[in-house]
């Protein structure tokens, strides 16, 4: 389709908003869900209880933005029915809007910037994502993916936090062997020996054996030395994974995470919680996100700390606006 076709549909797709008030894809809402409070922070404790493989996991807003825009464009439907999908506010863009590439990149670390690797990525996404258990929803697009998951339970996504509920998930982890892989490594581990003070009652962390792998950040533009795009990246994290004792893995590694959930399931026949950003949350690390949420009101004290200078990134004040600093 040419340049002046999606000017003219992105056009009429804001008259079209402005005046019906269209849903928008990427709103935040509980509509596609089955499972919330309680009743979704058990869905994960007994998963991770049970002796079966299993995985959660949560769709971050870039990488559900390029997978609908991936299959948009994929769709057998002609142009003129892909263009009135858009304008109608039914489906994303049909073509590769600079801004999702931007976010997929930039924001979750998709390298290097080519549409084929941001291609492969979704192939690689709806693949793994039949492996998932239990998905954390809280996107108005998950809608078009939820019919492509029939074994995937969806629960709230604010129910990760498992501070909000009498009896959190996290009492599975107790006496297990935990790996965390994520960034802050470090800070992590710090963070694990106050625990005791981080959080208070039956929302402290259980004692358990603390493994944790940091994680290859490729986020804000930033090139990983010794691999030549996201793809070998992954797998060099999944090699040394394999070679890590642990009972159950939690992931907070930008679009990392749905692929090593699925892989740590399918192939390692372990379990995973695949939390993203709020895997930091467990540990009393605190970033601008959070600091500014009346749900942490509460629970923020003098223990809680930001990541350390040598697990902030150069450019981490260009993701969303600093949020995991």
């Amino acid at each position: 389709m040419t340049r002046w076709e999606r000017y003219i549909a992105l056009s009429l797709r804001r008259i079209s908003k402005h005046i019906m008030g269209l849903p928008d894809e990427f709103e935040t809402t509980s509509e596609n869900c089955d499972y919330f409070n309680q009743a979704a922070s058990d869905l994960i404790k007994h998963g991770l209880e049970s002796e079966f493989p299993f995985a959660v996991s949560r769709f971050g807003y870039s990488e559900l933005r390029a997978l609908l825009t991936y299959l948009h464009i994929r769709g057998t439907e002609t142009d003129f029915h892909k263009l009135l999908s858009f304008v109608k506010g039914e489906k994303v863009e049909p073509w590769w809007h600079p801004n999702t590439i931007k976010i997929i990149t930039h924001n979750a670390g998709l390298f290097p910037r080519e549409i084929k690797f941001i291609e492969q990525f979704c192939e690689l996404l709806l693949l793994d994502m039949t492996e998932i258990d239990v998905l954390g929803s809280w996107l108005g697009g998950e809608r078009e993916i939820k019919p492509r998951m029939p074994n995937t339970k969806f629960m709230r996504f604010h129910d990760f936090y498992h501070f909000l509920h009498p009896d959190p998930w996290t009492s599975a982890l107790k006496d297990k062997k935990i790996l965390v892989v994520h960034p802050f490594s470090k800070s992590i581990q710090t963070q694990y020996r106050l625990k005791d003070k981080v959080f208070k009652g039956a929302h402290q962390l259980p004692d358990f054996e603390l493994t944790t792998y940091k994680a290859v950040q490729s986020i804000a533009g930033n090139r990983p030395p010794g691999f030549d795009n996201w793809f070998h990246a992954l797998e060099a994290m999944k090699n040394d994974i394999s070679k890590i004792d642990f009972d159950i893995s939690i992931l907070g590694c930008g679009a990392y995470g749905m692929p090593l959930a699925a892989f740590i399931k399918r192939d390692l026949k372990k379990k995973s919680v695949h939390l993203g950003g709020n895997t930091q949350i467990l540990f009393g690390i605190k970033g601008s996100r959070w600091e500014t949420d009346p749900t942490f009101a509460p629970i923020l004290n003098s223990h809680w700390v930001k990541p350390l200078p040598e697990e902030t990134p150069d450019g981490h004040q260009t993701i969303d606006s600093n949020c995991y600093w």
